[in-house]
């Protein structure tokens, strides 16, 4: 279908629908195009290869991830946010670290950048003196790597008297993170 016939079937002048398209358009001329073309809005993109590859398990079931596209359908499910934002990403790493968790155990999960997929897990346990202490592990996935995980003890990060220094454990997390998504790299961009 030529631009002209595309333009005359969603009513839209053929210049305002040339420029839009070279700019940025609307929602709205999305839809009409995607709708007289009889496609989803999605199948209007180009799908490119972001660092995201591999099989994820979603209960009994075997899925092959083939781009971020792919964990759409499971973002929502497991929440997992998707973050292009590093600022975004470690504001809300750094709000989940110092938040009280609501029963024993919970994690947050995220996808920085198309790049990594990480998932933290915190686990109560009690040391000497019955001391509250809590255990944040770690995981990382990248295309291309092996998953790495780490631990993070509370305990190694507090004043001694149980006071954590959240900033500390916080900077800690945050470079193992970055420092995942290219070891060659300063990742500069990740680290104000």
């Amino acid at each position: 279908m030529s631009l002209s016939e595309l333009s005359s079937q969603i009513g839209i002048k053929q210049s305002n629908l040339s420029q839009s398209l070279k700019g940025n358009p609307t929602i709205g001329t999305l839809e009409a195009i995607a709708k007289c073309l009889h496609v989803k809005v999605s199948d209007l993109f180009e799908e490119t290869d972001n660092g995201i590859k591999g099989y994820l398990e979603v209960g009994n079931e075997i899925r092959k991830i083939n781009g971020a596209k792919d964990l759409l359908p499971i973002i929502g499910t497991f929440g997992i946010q998707t973050y292009l934002s590093p600022k975004v990403c470690k504001k809300d790493l750094k709000a989940y670290i110092k938040k009280t968790p609501s029963g024993n155990n919970d994690s947050f999960a995220g996808i920085l950048d198309g790049i990594i997929l990480f998932n933290i897990f915190r686990t109560k346990e009690y040391c000497e003196e019955n001391i509250e202490n809590y255990i944040f592990y770690l995981t990382l996935h990248k295309a291309g790597s092996s998953p790495q995980s780490l631990e993070f003890d509370c305990m190694e990060y507090s004043n001694g008297e149980g006071k954590i220094d959240y900033e500390m454990l916080l900077s800690m997390m945050w470079a193992e993170i970055v420092g995942f998504i290219d070891p060659n790299s300063d990742c500069s961009e990740y680290l104000d």
